[in-house]
């Protein structure tokens, strides 16, 4: 009896001590939130679907499941979110200050955050290029994991302007993570994104002005030096920054049968015509009033604005993401000119 009695403890101590390597647990604090939902959620392109809820109880909420293979993914409250990578594991995080530890790749992800403070806070001239350097370096290093996959889906933008590196670092993403929904939908940005880089030929679409007029993009580059089409936003404070030097690079060289257009991402028409009179932005504007979902944006892998594009007569797309005070000297057109 005793025999059988010690190998069933045995079993048991067994049992209850092998881990589960796909198990995870995330242990969350949220202040003055209680009663409230939190989601966890995971993004497959532009939506975020749900994973998990559960509700704030003196300020802690708990999550816990089976992960395989490691995905990118959110916790989402009322009042803001918490990226994380959701692998196996004990992760603890802060909603209030967006910090995550516990798991391998978390703990690198909140090493980031913490060197990126750092350069933000510090008063370096070349800040932002530090910022750029720190950031790809990251990406490229955990390519291979969701850490890596997700800071390159966050910040496509900076990589649109670097269209032979985007297309490696997408190529090289291997398997499990290849096939899955949020890297098909990371792919298929990064392409729109490449075939749109300087270089290629421009791709048309038809648009409509403030004034009711149906036209195409087609239309503009056919009788014009150079066309800059301009991505950007009423509530954008970039963008609004932007516009004084946009209107004074129109006025300047607009006899010199240089054309711009406004392609704005609003999805309230009174802001979008009230911020277009507030600029006094003469040059031609379009809208599909769609916010992100719109179809132009899109079909040029839109992922932050301002964002601009520069054709020439030929059809061929000179830059993008140039800034006002660039063009001139792109389109040749010299101070005596102006």
């Amino acid at each position: 009896m005793k025999k059988i009695y010690f190998l069933l403890m045995a079993g048991i101590l067994l049992l209850t001590s092998c881990k589960d390597e796909k198990a995870f647990v995330i242990n969350g604090t949220c202040p003055d939130s209680n009663g409230t939902t939190v989601r966890l959620v995971f993004r497959v392109g532009k939506e975020w679907k749900d994973i998990d809820t559960t509700a704030v109880e003196d300020g802690k909420f708990a999550f816990k499941g089976k992960i395989d293979p490691s995905i990118p993914a959110r916790v989402v409250t009322g009042t803001g979110y918490c990226e994380l990578i959701l692998e196996p594991g004990e992760i603890t995080l802060s909603v209030g200050d967006n910090k995550v530890n516990g798991t391998p790749l978390n703990d690198k992800l909140t090493t980031l955050k913490d060197e990126i403070e750092k350069i933000v806070a510090s008063d370096d001239e070349y800040a932002y290029d530090k910022y750029v350097l720190t950031l790809t370096a990251y990406i490229s290093e955990n390519i291979q994991n969701p850490l890596g996959q997700m800071l390159l889906d966050d910040n496509l933008y900076i990589f649109s302007d670097y269209p032979d590196e985007l297309e490696e670092l997408v190529n090289s993403i291997g398997e499990p993570y290849k096939s899955m929904p949020n890297i098909v939908a990371l792919k298929d940005r990064a392409s729109k994104i490449i075939s749109t880089s300087a270089g290629h030929k421009f791709i048309d679409f038809g648009f409509t002005t403030t004034t009711g007029e149906t036209m195409k993009l087609s239309d503009l580059v056919g009788s014009s030096s150079y066309v800059l089409v301009d991505f950007w936003a009423s509530w954008c404070g970039p963008c609004r920054m932007s516009l004084p030097a946009m209107k004074e690079l129109y006025e300047a060289n607009r006899d010199k049968g240089f054309s711009m257009l406004g392609v704005s991402l609003d999805s309230d028409i009174e802001a979008w015509h009230s911020a277009i009179e507030m600029f006094e932005m003469t040059w031609l504007q379009t809208s599909e009033l769609k916010g992100w979902e719109g179809e132009i944006s899109n079909l040029y892998g839109v992922t932050a604005i301002p964002c601009t594009i520069l054709i020439d007569h030929e059809g061929m797309i000179v830059a993008r993401n140039v800034e006002a005070s660039e063009v001139s000297q792109l389109c040749g057109f010299t101070s005596d000119e102006q």
